[in-house]
């Protein structure tokens, strides 16, 4: 059974992908609460979503993190938070748009200049692998 969620562009925009070069180039994204709320200091509150190798995506939310009873116990099981399903949406839409800019920029490096890259190009029926991204040609 497949489940389909919709993320929608307020909580994409909540969303900050973080590149951290000086712990192991680890990629991370802080992600708003969706509230609006503030910390003492006046600051937004902020989420932080990451992969753990062994435990999957984690976020730091209250959803995400329950808390433990007295005996160490979670007092509910952690659960799939917006935060989380956002982050994923953007890394996905990060990886297309990079994707794609490397294709322009291969273009551009074989001095294709924005007209012909824009004129429609037809081709046999074919899925090809062009740097890594597939790109499937429309039948001509």
């Amino acid at each position: 059974m497949t489940t389909t969620t919709t993320v929608t562009q307020e909580q994409l925009d909540k969303c900050t992908r973080i590149y951290d070069e000086n712990h192991n180039n680890e990629v991370f994204y802080l992600v708003e609460n969706s509230r609006g709320d503030v910390d003492d200091e006046g600051n937004i509150i902020e989420y932080t979503v990451r992969y753990l190798k062994g435990k999957g995506l984690t976020c730091t939310c209250p959803a995400g993190n329950p808390p433990a009873d007295e005996h160490g116990f979670f007092k509910y099981a952690p659960r799939m938070c917006w935060h989380i399903r956002a982050a994923v949406a953007h890394a996905v839409l990060y990886r297309q748009e990079r994707c794609e800019q490397s294709q322009i920029e291969s273009y551009v490096r074989q001095g294709v200049d924005r007209e012909t890259y824009s004129q429609p190009t037809q081709y046999p029926e074919a899925v090809l692998q062009i740097s890594g991204c597939a790109l499937t040609v429309p039948l001509s």
